[in-house]
């Protein structure tokens, strides 16, 4: 008599007309990770199991406010220049605006590329058509193509960079 074949490990099947399962990455503050852990514990189920399950009436209660890409962008320029999100606005452009230039804007750039996963290469190829250098030899400086917080936003959300030349 033919032994039943062992159980493959992995992701359990779906049921028949359910969409294929997708992985969402998902961020949780501190808190909200508290209150999962704490949901799942009494429910005498890992997180896994426990965010796997049927969420519906589970999340009900907990009220999760997902901070959007904007916000996070946000976040980040208002940390980076010293102020509150609510300074902020997506109309505002970093050189001008905000007074990003030079090593700044660079550092900037680097840690939004980094955070967002964003292809900034066109930037860097045109960087001098938005941005000064820290020092400048000039008496004037010629007037740069600014860069709002809305094409940061944009290109956060495409994952590369958005404005074109």
């Amino acid at each position: 008599m033919p032994q039943p074949k062992p159980r493959k490990v992995g992701r359990p099947k779906l049921p028949k007309g359910d969409a294929k399962g997708r992985i969402v990455p998902i961020r949780f503050n501190a808190n909200d990770l508290k209150r999962i852990e704490s949901a799942a514990k009494a429910n005498k189920q890992t997180v896994s199991e426990w965010v796997r399950g049927p969420c519906g009436y589970r999340i009900r209660g907990l009220r999760f406010k997902m901070p959007t890409i904007e916000d996070q962008v946000l976040e980040l320029l208002a940390a980076e220049r010293g102020l509150s999100k609510s300074e902020i606005q997506p109309e505002d452009t970093l050189a001008q605006d905000l007074g990003m230039d030079g090593d700044d804007a660079e550092y900037f750039f680097r840690s939004f590329a980094k955070k967002f996963n964003v292809d900034i290469e066109l930037l860097w190829l045109n960087w001098k058509h938005h941005f000064s250098s820290e020092v400048s030899f000039l008496p004037f400086t010629t007037r740069k193509d600014p860069v709002t917080v809305r094409e940061l936003v944009d290109s956060a959300v495409a994952g590369r960079w958005v404005k074109t030349y």
